[in-house]
């Protein structure tokens, strides 16, 4: 019997396993059901019949394999009518209501020893008018710096590579083409489409290191006029980043050195990141770390993956309180994993992976309903005893709000203004303060003196051991 036999049994085992707590319980939502194309039955006739299958059959199997296997990422279309999955060699894109995927990579990245070798793909994103998929691609250029050796050993070839390239590229959903973007990893686009944010990779780093320019640097590239500046100098390592909705800031995984992984917020102008913390705790991580992270359409929460690869769990971090939240389940409670979160473009659901922790479980794309508000709901009940900070008066409001709140004891308190990207606009309230009803009035302006445009605002009271919000708007 043939190895694609035996093989083809695999996929079928992966494509539904997952533990039956995963494919029952809405607390995990519904898994994306992905239907086998009518063409892989007769694959799989040619091998009961011993017969061989063609470069082109293989290859086809080959990529449907590697999709049941690892469909570890996966993202909405703008218009939330389709998601797009990656596995390791190949972009696929599926209507949200499930069925049969279709591959929009198929590329040879390099040949070796006049065979084709295709480069690993990671992290994808739609391009803002959902027409193009964006990636980076992993390959291996020997113009370029890159180390290919070959090694016969015991009848067989062995391929050795070393100093892999990095590039940013897209597909077009309707054509298949290719476009050539940056050197790079990790893009993601502003949702204007204006800007391109990803960690700059100069090949010359192999070959040249003295002249490349600002390797793993923290890069935004503005695509209307080609300019691009860097948010970091490429003296740490910079993983996944996104831009804020309002292009005010970017979010950023970066790392020093091993086991020294921080998630900052960095000025979209530049400046010094500012580490992003969980309740008091500096967001910082050793043998577990951020490994995806994405912004929710509001700009307040940030949904990201935090863990090693046998544990990794999703949750919801705060950029307004700073609280965070799990998604799931404990996965030491119940040996269920699931990462890599994507909201929907209204933000009220959000596509993930999910796999068992056993051998042999597998890994499917899941979609859950969630209500982000209802977390901080729990909150303020959890905490109703401690502090309570009451609706200001008016709101919406123009230009001057009162905002009333409760201290049951004695203590400090600070009391401060965010805009939605989590940035501190202006500190009411910083002090020493006694037990009862105190109140605070906001003008409009932000620490300077200067006004603030017309949008959404976040009233942040924290004392020492609680963090409570509210949302305002001001209309001008």
């Amino acid at each position: 019997m043939k190895i694609y036999k035996w093989c083809l049994v695999f996929l079928c085992i992966l494509l539904t396993a997952i533990p039956a707590i995963a494919q029952d319980d809405n607390t995990y939502g519904s898994k994306l059901e992905l239907v086998l194309p009518h063409s892989l039955d007769l694959i799989e006739q040619k091998n009961r019949d011993d017969e061989i299958l063609t470069k082109d059959e293989a290859r086809y199997w080959d990529i449907w394999y590697d999709l049941a296997n690892s469909p570890n990422l996966s993202i909405w279309s703008p218009d939330g009518e389709w998601i797009a999955m990656r596995s390791s060699s190949c972009i696929w894109i599926v209507s949200a209501d499930g069925g049969e995927p279709k591959p929009l990579t198929n590329k040879v990245y390099y040949e070796i020893d006049g065979r084709n070798y295709y480069g690993l793909l990671f992290d994808a994103s739609f391009t803002p008018d959902g027409e193009e998929i964006t990636f980076h691609a992993i390959h291996y250029d020997e113009d370029k710096g890159s180390i290919i050796e070959l090694e016969e050993r015991k009848g067989r070839t062995y391929i050795h590579r070393t100093n892999a390239q990095f590039s940013i590229e897209s597909v077009n959903i309707s054509t298949g083409e290719h476009r050539f973007i940056a050197e790079g990893q990790w893009p993601s686009w502003s949702r204007d489409g204006r800007y391109l944010c990803y960690a700059n990779f100069d090949h010359r780093i192999y070959t040249d290191e003295s002249s490349a320019d600002h390797n793993n640097a923290l890069t935004i590239l503005d695509t209307e006029t080609g300019e691009k500046h860097f948010l970091t100098d490429g003296s740490q390592y910079c993983g996944v980043s996104e831009i804020t909705p309002d292009n005010s800031a970017v979010i950023a995984t970066l790392i020093s050195g091993p086991g020294e992984y921080q998630l900052v917020r960095i000025p979209f102008e530049g400046g010094e990141p500012e580490q992003l913390t969980i309740g008091d705790n500096l967001f910082t991580g050793h043998d577990e770390y951020v490994t995806d992270i994405d912004i929710s359409p509001d700009g307040e929460w940030i949904a990201y993956t935090f863990g090693s690869n046998e544990t990794a769990e999703l949750s919801f971090l705060s950029l307004i309180t700073g609280e965070t939240f799990k998604m799931l389940p404990d996965v030491s409670d119940t040996e269920i994993s699931g990462g890599y979160g994507r909201f929907s473009p209204d933000g009220k659901k959000i596509c993930y992976t999910l796999r068992g922790m056993n051998y042999g479980d597998g890994q499917n794309i899941y979609i859950k309903d969630i209500d982000l508000d209802s977390y901080m709901e729990v909150n303020v009940e959890e905490n109703s005893e401690s502090f309570v900070l009451l609706n200001n008066y008016p709101n919406p409001f123009n230009p001057v709000t009162t905002i009333e709140f409760t201290i049951p004891e004695a203590g400090f308190a600070e009391l401060s203004v965010y805009n939605i990207a989590g940035q501190k606009v202006r500190e009411l309230v910083s002090s020493e303060m006694t037990a009862g009803i105190h109140s605070a009035v906001w003008d409009g302006r932000d620490q300077q003196g200067n006004p603030v445009s017309s949008g959404v605002f976040i009233s942040r009271l924290r004392t020492r051991d609680n963090v409570f919000s509210n949302r305002m708007i001001l209309v001008r």
